[in-house]
């Protein structure tokens, strides 16, 4: 079945006690489907596996308790496995985001049931190489300077989302990427990265530094 289906119905029926049974299958299956492949995720982007286990485990236990928090409804590209982003969101949220700075590196990343090769679909996405890392490291202490400066406009998790993009990816960030990311619209993505380059252009000339 459809994950975002198996989702409804949890939904539906974790409070029906006549019908526990049923959510707890929903439930399996889920986690059957996700599980694994969040593990395989997680140490693909350098985390050991048994943080993996426990990270993953702690998302089960939210799925669980609180399924509402994954909402699907917010994911406004299409393209991918939606309840995978509502997964990515809340490890984001509650998990601190250090083990997540190669969030976009990875060539390869696991989606439903097929394996999309970063380097053939999104040639632009692709990490930069290693003798520009530490450029990486520099640029990614100004962006968290910079996303400080926008608490006041963007929620938590948006603010963490909006900051593991520009590290990863620089900051001419794919706007398909934001929106999915922090469920917001193409217009308030689009804000949204002009008025961070604008900022983080306007920093890298003051310091005599260049994007690249």
């Amino acid at each position: 079945m459809n994950p975002e289906l198996l989702l409804n119905v949890l939904l539906q029926l974790q409070n029906q006690a006549n019908n526990r049974k049923q959510a707890e299958c929903a439930f399996n299956q889920i986690e059957a489907v996700y599980y694994p492949r969040m593990v395989c995720f997680l140490t693909n982007s350098g985390v050991e596996r048994s943080e993996a286990e426990s990270i993953a485990n702690s998302v089960l236990m939210l799925l669980w308790d609180a399924p509402e928090k994954f909402d699907v409804s917010r994911v406004t590209n299409g393209r991918y496995d939606r309840l995978f982003w509502a997964w990515l969101q809340q490890i984001l949220i509650h998990r601190r985001t250090d083990y997540f700075r190669a969030l976009k590196r990875q060539k390869r990343v696991i989606y439903s049931d097929q394996m999309l090769d970063f380097e053939s679909e999104h040639p632009d996405l692709v990490a930069r190489d290693s003798e520009n890392a530490l450029d990486d490291a520099e640029r990614a202490g100004h962006a968290r300077e910079l996303i400080r400066k926008f608490k006041k406009t963007l929620t938590v998790p948006q603010q963490r989302m909006t900051m593991v993009l520009m590290e990863t990816e620089g900051v001419d960030f794919k706007l398909d990427l934001l929106m999915t990311i922090c469920g917001i619209s193409r217009p308030d993505a689009c804000k949204l990265r002009k008025r961070v380059q604008k900022k983080f252009r306007q920093f890298l000339q003051q310091q005599g530094m260049s994007e690249a």
